[in-house]
């Protein structure tokens, strides 16, 4: 099951750093 969270988590966390990156460039 701790996978299965963080499964979730981390696909918020990649939009957000994608969000982040297309912001900075």
């Amino acid at each position: 099951s701790g996978n299965i969270c963080r499964c979730g988590a981390y696909s918020n966390i990649i939009e957000a750093i994608t969000e982040v990156a297309q912001d900075t460039v």
